[in-house]
């Protein structure tokens, strides 16, 4: 008997895989040919996963390879059973799976020996294993960069370099991190941790912008003093902050702001010109829109009388699946009105 039974898809062709004594093996789409002895203790289809190895989002393309963990160390295996890229990078069981490598426009990033770096798809190490920290930064394209780290080799870390999926250095001048990413516009941080300057990179046009204006600057929001608003590009005050919290503007040109009055959060939405769009406040309103064929719409919520009532609204704001449903009652609605406006079809 077999403990577990899943699916694979690897190279367009869908793939067995068997658990029996805790190992996996990898067994042909009929079900009758062993691919692999049981000798893997994950076997990963890598079309389902994110880059840090979270199930956030589908990969487009089926990859040729998949993840195996065998004694301990990731490793990648075609579609045939046969050994890719040998078994020995490393892996923490505080994590699970959830640091399974996998390859993002055709390199991962793996570590080897404490060390992180990244490798094509034959194996072959493009970027040498010598960074200690190294953390995906996800833009809204989206398009996927990565934060790293190198040893000073003093007993020090050395100051954060973005690079983009291939290795390369996207920004030469030094910085002591990086946060969020918008469009071209990275979030930098300046200065030593006791003193952080807070700031705008256009990677487009390699300068700064308001470096130092803000005490924080997050998802593209400007912090003075505890509350949150907007700048432009050059620097002038789109917004002024007055809000508990403010995120970045999505693709339907609306940002989410926190005005809550007590510990219960209430929620809108403003435009580019600053303007509230929103009818009313809600308890939660999902910070990047759903899009279909160009429509973009919002999942917004309200706790009432013990429990939620769910809606979505559009991009100027208003509800076009009213705020009192179920969630999958919403979301059956939303189904219903993109039909019936051309947004999808079966």
């Amino acid at each position: 008997m077999y403990q577990e039974i899943k699916s694979l898809d690897c190279n367009g062709e869908r793939l067995l895989a068997f658990q029996k004594d805790d190992k996996w093996a990898l067994v042909s789409p009929d079900g009758f040919r062993t691919l692999t002895p049981y000798k893997y203790s994950m076997m990963i289809d890598l079309s389902v996963l994110s880059s840090n190895g979270i199930v956030t989002y589908w990969n487009t393309e089926s990859y040729p390879l998949i993840a195996i963990l065998e004694n301990g160390k990731w490793g990648f295996i075609n579609e045939q059973g046969k050994e890719a890229i040998a078994p020995i990078y490393d892996h923490d069981d505080v994590y699970g799976a959830g640091d399974c490598p996998n390859f993002i426009d055709g390199y991962a990033a793996v570590k080897l020996n404490g060390k992180y770096g990244l490798i094509d798809m034959q194996g072959k190490t493009v970027l040498p294993f010598e960074y200690w920290y190294f953390e995906e930064r996800v833009s809204d394209h989206p398009a996927i960069y990565y934060n790293a780290r190198k040893d000073a080799g003093d007993g020090l870390s050395g100051p954060d370099e973005l690079l983009s999926t291939k290795g390369k250095k996207l920004i030469d001048k030094e910085y002591y991190s990086f946060g969020e990413i918008c469009d071209s516009m990275v979030v930098v941080w300046a200065g030593e941790y006791s003193n952080i300057k807070y700031g705008v990179y256009d990677l487009k046009t390699k300068k700064e912008i308001f470096l130092g204006a803000y005490e924080e600057v997050r998802n593209l929001g400007q912090k003075l003093g505890d509350k949150w608003g907007f700048v432009k590009l050059d620097g002038s005050v789109l917004v002024t902050p007055k809000y508990n919290r403010a995120y970045q503007f999505g693709k339907d040109r609306l940002a989410v702001v926190d005005v809550s009055a007590n510990d219960i959060g209430r929620y809108e939405c403003v435009n580019f010109l600053g303007k509230t769009v929103t009818t009313q406040e809600y308890n939660h309103i999902d910070y990047y829109p759903e899009e279909y064929n160009g429509f973009y719409c919002r999942e917004v919520n309200i706790y009432d009388q013990g429990k939620y009532r769910y809606g979505y609204i559009n991009y100027r704001g208003q509800e076009i699946v009213p705020c009192e449903y179920s969630e999958d009652e919403a979301k059956r609605l939303l189904d219903i009105y993109l039909r019936e406006h051309g947004y999808i079809s079966d």
